[in-house]
């Protein structure tokens, strides 16, 4: 939960998704939501990646998964950023 890159990527969606004309109860339940999902995530990750048949097979797999998680990253950067173009010009 306390990861920074994990951080700024939910705000950064966040911000994109959640728009001046939603509701405030929209927006707690949104955050909320959020937070929820990400402490279940991040719980479930630590607990099956300290298992060291996990850790062995993800050692295998890093470059793969590395390069996965780049595309995801910079396919999510550039969405952001045509939307952010988009507004400029419009």
């Amino acid at each position: 939960m306390l990861n920074p890159k994990a951080l700024i990527f939910f705000i950064t969606i966040f911000t994109v998704l959640v728009t001046p004309q939603v509701t405030l109860a929209t927006k707690v339940a949104s955050a909320s939501l959020l937070f929820t999902l990400s402490l279940c995530w991040f719980s479930f990750l630590a607990i099956i990646l300290t298992k060291p048949q996990i850790q062995h097979k993800m050692a295998k797999g890093s470059l793969l998964i590395d390069a996965i998680t780049g595309i995801i990253f910079m396919g999510v950067s550039i969405t952001i950023l045509t939307n952010l173009i988009n507004q400029l010009i419009v």
